[in-house]
């Protein structure tokens, strides 16, 4: 069984070679695997949480920086999209 931290780990390198030669489309694919990847590490806490692997303050405190990452996932890409749609105008 893969621990949290181990998952969390593994996840950055499989897409992390791939960067650099992406285009917009392909950044933007990139993001949406990275918000889909970033729930899924909502769920382990919660579920680590559920089965008392972690305590209340550290559910908090990794529910805040999920949030924060997701918050900022999100600008990302829709300031991707704006700028696609202010470029085809």
């Amino acid at each position: 069984m893969l621990s949290v931290s181990t998952c969390s780990r593994l996840h950055p390198c499989k897409y992390r070679r791939r960067y650099r030669k992406l285009g917009r489309t392909d950044k933007l694919r990139f993001f949406n695997i990275a918000q889909g990847s970033l729930e899924e590490c909502r769920y382990y806490v919660i579920l680590s949480k559920d089965l008392g692997y972690i305590n209340e303050e550290e559910y908090s405190m990794m529910g805040l920086s999920i949030e924060d990452a997701s918050r900022m996932l999100n600008a990302y890409c829709k300031g991707m999209i704006d700028k696609d749609y202010s470029t085809e105008l």
